[in-house]
Parts: structure tokens; C-alpha cells; sequence
């Protein structure tokens, strides 16, 4: 169970169709403290299902890696939990993501607005594993859901500071998560609009890691100007 969440500062966030194996190592060798593999559905895990196994792929050289699973029942998530455990140093929780086919099995921003389900969820997929559970959410319910997520004994938690019906678009309200690294014992990870190295010193001034996402695809050495930069400023 034991992590040093301390020495993570710069993370790269899960995104599928993108964080595949190289991708997650020309990101660990720019500096990148923490990698995600793309969220996998915990259903296909538990079948066995080749896409799934192909995503579950992973190299010693990429640790840290924090494992992302998805899905709406809680005895499928443990059971996926528990096949990732060997490979994964964190066990991740997607409750942030809005794509309509997913919510609609319950999973991922639809559970945003199902407290019972989130509590059961955390709790249960804690009990399950060795190693550290984190979970990622959205804006909507926030500081309710942090809360709930925290008590349940999460070891991190990633807010993606926009609302589920803004998708990719408008601006992250950093504001939020001013708000819930005020209140929450665990670390706090704040994502959205770091879209340069700067962005990544500010986001790490108000809480504890910076994850960085689309602008990563687009130029991965962020993460070494951002460490540049954070050898100046702290």
C-alpha cells in the first residue's frame, strides 16, 4: 500500500488512443513523475477481451504507472482491480470521463451523481488490492465527492476542473480545486487548461501535482520545461 505520492509533481493524464506503452515512456524520459495507461474497461478485463490485454501491456521502465479501470458494478471493478494488481503501483478509478457510451452502463461521469455508488465502489476496491486506489473526477458534486472518495480511503484524487456537459471545451474552473485541496487530507491532482510549462508551476502552487494531457500529445517535452521550471520556483 505504501506510495511516496510526495515526489509526484508532474503527471501524465490517461487518455485513450494515446497513452499506450510509448507513449507513457517518451514521457517518463521528459520528466514525467507519474504515467496512466488509457482507461480500460474493467468488463473486458475480467473476459480476457485482446484490447483490453493489449492496453493492460506495461515495461518496468515506465514506473511509476497507475492503472486506469472503468465500469458501473462493483464486483467487476474488484475483479479487474485484482488482475491489474501485479502490474500496476496505483490502482485508478475513472469517474471523470463523459463519453455517452460509457455512462450509459453507469460508469465513469455518471457515477458523479450516485454518492452510495462511489462510496461503494472506493470502498470496495481498497479492501480488494494492496496497492494504492486513486480515483479522478469532474467538476459536478466535487467537494461532495471528494469527501466521499477520501472516507472511503482513496490515496489520491484527480479533479478535472471542468463540468461533464463541457466536455474538452471552455475553461477548468482551478477555483474548485483551491476549494478541495482546502478540505481534503490526500493528495490533490488538479488537470485542465495546463497547456504550457508555466500553466504546470501555477497548477502546482495551489495543490500537490499538475496533470498534463492533450498538451503532452501535441509536445511531450512540457514535462522537461516544466521541471526546469521547477527548479527555479521551489
Amino acid at each position: 500500500m505504501a506510495f511516496d505520492f510526495s515526489k509526484i509533481k508532474l503527471v501524465m493524464a490517461p487518455m485513450e488512443g494515446h497513452t499506450d506503452v510509448r507513449f507513457r515512456l517518451l514521457c517518463r524520459h521528459y520528466g514525467a513523475d507519474l504515467v496512466y495507461s488509457e482507461r480500460i474497461n474493467s468488463y473486458a478485463i475480467v473476459r480476457g477481451n485482446k484490447s483490453a490485454m493489449k492496453a493492460m501491456e506495461m515495461t518496468e521502465a515506465e514506473r511509476p504507472i497507475a492503472m486506469q479501470i472503468f465500469g458501473g458494478k462493483t464486483d467487476i471493478m474488484v475483479k479487474a482491480a485484482k488482475m491489474l494488481e501485479e502490474k500496476a503501483d496505483i490502482i485508478d478509478i475513472n469517474m471523470g470521463c463523459p463519453a455517452k457510451n460509457s455512462m450509459k452502463i453507469g460508469a465513469c461521469s455518471a457515477l458523479l451523481a450516485k454518492p452510495a455508488k462511489i462510496k461503494e465502489i472506493v470502498e470496495a476496491v481498497v479492501s480488494a488490492v494492496n496497492k494504492p486506489v486513486t480515483v479522478k473526477i469532474r467538476a459536478d458534486n466535487c467537494m461532495r465527492n471528494a469527501l466521499i472518495i477520501q472516507d472511503a480511503g482513496a490515496s489520491a484524487i484527480a479533479l478535472h476542473a471542468r463540468y461533464v456537459k463541457d466536455g474538452y471545451s471552455g475553461k477548468a474552473d482551478w477555483n474548485l480545486i483551491r476549494e478541495i485541496k482546502k478540505e481534503l487530507k490526500i493528495p490533490v491532482i488538479g488537470n485542465g487548461d495546463i497547456k504550457k510549462a508555466e500553466d504546470a508551476i501555477e497548477m502546482l502552487k495551489i495543490t500537490d501535482a499538475a496533470m498534463i494531457g492533450r498538451a503532452a500529445v501535441k509536445y511531450p517535452k512540457i514535462f522537461l520545461e516544466a521541471k526546469e521550471l521547477m527548479n527555479k520556483n521551489f
